[in-house]
């Protein structure tokens, strides 16, 4: 598969389904997408809707294959800071959080 995107950094903040898919084929175009995730991990590892791989979800395999991932409590200033590292050393940044919200954690 050609890796067009080979040596992009994307920090993906975005959970649930929309936004993992979108960064799934990202990477699978040669980007390096690193997922950064609640503590509490990404809210669909616990759908049990479907198959189980590894004893996980499907789906969110499906949605989050080819990425790296860190879990990150944004409230905490040590994992904030973190968080703006891995955001600051990206070449973009990806979240489908509400409106307002990346900027109250300064991101």
């Amino acid at each position: 598969m050609l890796k067009t995107l080979s040596g992009l950094k994307i920090a993906d903040f975005s959970m649930f389904v929309a936004g993992p898919f979108a960064t799934s084929i990202l990477a699978d175009l040669g980007a390096e997408v690193i997922k950064i995730e609640p503590i509490s991990g990404d809210p669909l590892r616990a759908n049990k809707v479907g198959p189980l791989i590894s004893g996980g979800s499907a789906q969110f395999q499906t949605f989050n294959h080819g990425k790296k991932s860190v879990s990150l409590d944004l409230k905490e200033e040590n994992d904030l800071d973190k968080a703006k590292n891995i955001a600051l050393s990206s070449d973009v940044i990806f979240d489908n959080f509400r409106p307002g919200v990346m900027e109250k954690f300064g991101l």
